[in-house]
């Protein structure tokens, strides 16, 4: 349960583009990653800790993250790619009858040109 003090109720905290906490109407309730905009946020508030107070350089990731295109969708967390590893194992899946993919919680991922 979210216990949010007094001073704080009806109060937004936010990092512009990073991330945001919202307390109206969150005391007494149970707390939630929607609360605060979910792993992604939190993603983006490490990387700011980490370069812009910390002092470390953006060059040290093995990619920038303006690089890479993440996608959530409720609990899944999905990264664009430009081509598929070498590694990669290909699957057999049944496809939807526009084309889309299922996959678990019931979420599908549609090719690019049915969007």
């Amino acid at each position: 349960m979210c216990n949010i003090d007094a001073d704080c109720r009806d109060k937004r905290f936010e990092l512009q583009g990073v991330i945001q906490l919202d307390c109206a109407d969150l005391d007494g309730k149970p707390f939630h990653w929607r609360h605060y905009g979910g792993p992604l946020a939190l993603l983006g508030l490490s990387r700011f800790v980490r370069c812009s107070l910390l002092g470390d350089s953006k060059d040290q990731e093995e990619a920038p993250l303006s690089e890479r295109v993440y996608y959530q969708q409720g609990d899944l967390i999905l990264m664009k790619l430009d081509e598929l590893p070498a590694d990669a194992v290909p699957v057999e899946v049944d496809r939807l009858p526009g084309g889309g993919i299922p996959l678990p919680g019931g979420h599908v991922i549609i090719p690019a040109d049915k969007e």
